[in-house]
């Protein structure tokens, strides 16, 4: 983003504004910032005439203008709605939007997803995804930093995640930086006390699992592993599912305790070992016939 704001010219107005993860976040946070103009409605934005703010929004942005909204996955109702309108009056306004989002916090039914659904049709409007690092891109930045870490390793334990990799990077080994622990258990705390028993059990798994194992292991009930599904926080794949890289499992397994862990352990031993009764074959036995 940084780099896209310093190669705009001089004639062009950049505005920029931020949705922050807080419970109690005012209205129209990241449109005010953005538009400090607009702060006289902040009080009463949450009755305020809608038709009324977007012809203000509007009349702001008359001017060539650059407007950048990051983490709308965080985003109230009202700075969604600001979104939708603008996406859809693109061809008529001097502006170029950027929105930006983490696609692992904006699941199905996230408001922020129902919005882009909207503007799926509308022209000027599209989505662009960035992919994880390659084995290149990590090596690539292992050479610029001197490091004598591994690039495959560290891109297995990643799975290219660029602020995965650079904070290895700071700390020199593929042991689980601070920086990382706190953003994973930052993201897990924030999910019912049933999704985090799953995050627990798919820790101490390790490896992908059918989520049926996942669902008796933790002890809970399908509807907790879907949660950490639509959240991001695991992933599915043909292998199962699991965490989506290892430094994250890692951070998870690190702040279990003891006690549950071993409990898990045995829990998903308990499991395997009534998987395997199950699928044994069957005996007969027979009595030699007497004489």
């Amino acid at each position: 983003m940084a780099t896209l704001i310093r190669g705009i010219g001089e004639r062009v107005v950049v505005r920029r504004g931020t949705a922050d993860n807080i419970p109690t976040a005012a209205p129209l946070g990241a449109v005010l910032e953005s538009m400090p103009e607009l702060s006289d409605i902040a009080e009463s934005a949450g009755t305020v005439d809608r038709a009324a703010l977007m012809r203000r929004v509007q009349a702001t942005l008359s001017t060539p203008t650059v407007l950048v909204f990051e983490d709308v996955h965080w985003a109230d109702e009202a700075t969604l709605d600001v979104l939708r309108y603008l996406g859809r009056r693109l061809d008529q306004l001097p502006v170029l939007v950027v929105a930006t989002f983490r696609n692992d916090d904006a699941g199905p039914r996230h408001p922020l997803a129902i919005m882009m659904g909207d503007l799926t049709t509308a022209p000027g409007v599209s989505r662009m995804v960035l992919s994880p690092l390659t084995v290149e891109g990590v090596a690539g930045l292992v050479r610029a930093q001197g490091s004598s870490l591994d690039p495959a390793r560290l891109h297995a334990v990643t799975a290219g995640n660029p602020f995965f990799v650079t904070e290895v990077l700071v700390t020199g080994d593929t042991s689980v930086p601070a920086t990382v622990r706190d953003a994973v258990l930052a993201r897990a705390v924030r999910r019912s006390l049933g999704a985090q028993r799953v995050l627990d059990a798919a820790a101490v798994l390790a490896r992908p699992a059918d989520v049926s194992l996942l669902a008796e292991v933790s002890g809970q009930d399908l509807a907790a592993v879907d949660e950490c599904v639509e959240h991001g926080l695991l992933v599915v794949g043909g292998n199962g599912c699991g965490f989506r890289h290892e430094l994250a499992r890692m951070a998870v397994e690190g702040v279990l305790a003891p006690g549950a862990a071993v409990a898990l352990s045995r829990g998903h031993a308990t499991r395997l070992r009534a998987s395997n009764l199950a699928r044994s074959p069957g005996r007969l036995f027979a009595r030699p016939r007497p004489p």
